[in-house]
């Protein structure tokens, strides 16, 4: 199968605090999912579940997926900063998805977030969020790099990084319009979540993965695959966590 990408973006971002995030500290760790909260077209709120068993300090990760015409989202959404977004358009049929991620330090007394559907989309067919969680990641600027793609067929991929320093774990989060939730998901990334919205007429499957880079340099992306026959479409993005 060929796969036809487009990198949409890939930066990186602010230089981490004095003192934490760019060194080789200890490599920050996955924590836990929580189960996604969707919605097949309408409006409304979304309250994503926590994951089990956060602490104070650990990151929170949203992983939206959109389904429909995604908005601009600003730089900070209450107590959310958003960390980037891609938008791709189906070569085939013109439908539109849209992939956004979103992070907060986790505070004492934590509590799930409810988010507006309409905040994220104009034209709603499904939206569907779910939260992960990190630990270790430097609280100031815990994400040093990350990169996003647009997909036009069946198969997805973590898109390429450069890491700016030792001890980065990689999170990787996928969105891919219409099929069942399965994934096929290679080493070196290990697979911690999958899941999918409403499937009828399609839907959207989503999966997040994990990747240990113990080293500085370039990480090469790494193909998954959505279980299911025919084509598709998605989204994509990698993080590098740094301590």
């Amino acid at each position: 199968m060929t796969t036809a990408h487009r990198i949409i973006s890939a930066h990186t971002l602010p230089a981490p605090a004095p003192g934490g995030g760019g060194g080789g500290g200890a490599m920050p760790t996955y924590v836990a999912s929580g189960t996604i909260a969707a919605q097949y077209g309408g409006s409304g709120t979304l309250t994503p579940p926590l994951p089990a068993g956060i602490e104070s300090g650990d990151t929170l990760v949203a992983h939206v997926a959109v389904r429909g015409t995604m908005r601009s989202l600003a730089g900070t959404m209450g107590a959310w900063t958003k960390v980037g977004t891609v938008v791709h358009t189906g070569a085939a049929d013109g439908q539109v998805i849209g992939l956004a991620v979103l992070r907060k330090t986790v505070g004492p007394g934590e509590t799930a977030p409810s988010f507006q559907i309409a905040d994220f989309a104009s034209t709603v067919e499904g939206v569907g969020v779910v939260l992960h969680a990190v630990r270790g990641a430097n609280a100031a600027s815990p994400i040093d790099v990350a990169a996003y793609e647009g997909h036009n067929d069946a198969a997805l991929r973590m898109p390429s990084v450069e890491t700016t320093g030792p001890n980065r774990l990689l999170l990787g989060l996928a969105h891919r319009y219409g099929g069942p939730a399965s994934w096929s998901i290679g080493a070196p990334w290990t697979q911690v979540w999958a899941g999918g919205t409403n499937q009828t007429d399609g839907g959207a499957t989503l999966g997040a993965g994990t990747y240990e880079a113990a080293a500085a340099g370039v990480v090469a992306a790494q193909p998954w695959v959505a279980g299911g026959s025919g084509t598709g479409f998605g989204a994509s993005a990698t993080l590098a966590f740094a301590a």
